[in-house]
């Protein structure tokens, strides 16, 4: 396993040259992942998105790939609503890619099964290992391809 500590501060060293290259944010954001820490990556994603404009068909693969990273925080984060909106326009922007078709249908079906199950099993919000296996782990599997450096 990488120094992703030690890549977060290269990172931001070099954010604080050139504020304005949204593959900086998006790297420190796939290391914030690595290291759960989630709302550091979501505010990078949301960054890099902010630069990545005007959306064009050349950054249109950085888009999707931002996209689901932030969805995938989202989901670690218990945001589900936000995760399935992040996750849906990146489906919009790339509908061929079909490991991203399915992360969003398995998103819709636990967003879908949320409700029951905090109404008929209430001690499962007790038990995280729990949770984790049924809501979060199984979404993530498509942003989590992209934690490797752009």
């Amino acid at each position: 396993m990488g120094n992703f500590p030690s890549a977060i501060n290269a990172y931001s060293e070099a954010i604080k040259i050139s504020p304005t290259l949204p593959k900086l944010y998006i790297n420190r954001a796939s290391c914030y992942i690595v290291l759960n820490l989630y709302d550091d990556a979501v505010i990078d994603c949301t960054r890099a998105l902010d630069l990545l404009t005007p959306p064009v068909e050349a950054n249109r693969l950085s888009r999707v790939r931002t996209l689901a990273k932030r969805g995938s925080a989202f989901c670690q984060l218990g945001s589900f609503d936000r995760a399935l909106e992040d996750y849906v326009l990146a489906s919009k922007l790339s509908p061929e890619n079909e490991s991203l078709k399915r992360d969003l249908d398995i998103l819709r079906a636990r967003w879908e099964m949320l409700p029951y199950y905090r109404s008929s099993h209430p001690s499962l919000y007790l038990d995280e290992e729990l949770y984790h296996s049924l809501f979060i782990t199984p979404v993530c599997n498509y942003a989590c391809k992209f934690l490797k450096f752009a």
